[in-house]
């Protein structure tokens, strides 16, 4: 209960890090783009596959418990070829064609 003229805490938001939507199922190189990220609450990184009006699967992809080892394990994701659990990026279907 609030007392009169506090006004209540805000809800703790769950701070999230994006790390790119052009990952795809290795076994899959041409179905739906997934998206990867860190979630802070949850302490792991996850993809959700990006259907056309919702999402898809979620897959746990590994354990971070902070930001900068999430960073660490996708190091480099943006520029070099990549993968992570059953995904892989643009970068790395890019590098077999």
């Amino acid at each position: 209960m609030n007392e009169p003229g506090h006004a209540p805490a805000p809800p703790k938001r769950n701070r999230e890090v994006d790390f790119g939507v052009h990952w795809h199922l290795c076994s899959e190189p041409h179905g739906f783009p997934w998206r990867v990220s860190w979630s802070e609450a949850e302490g792991e990184i996850y993809a959700v596959e990006l259907l056309i009006f919702e999402h898809g699967r979620r897959l746990s992809l590994a354990k971070a418990a902070s930001r900068e080892e999430a960073e660490r394990i996708l190091a480099g994701w943006a520029d070099r070829p990549t993968t992570i659990g059953p995904l892989a990026n643009r970068h790395f279907f890019a590098q077999r064609t």
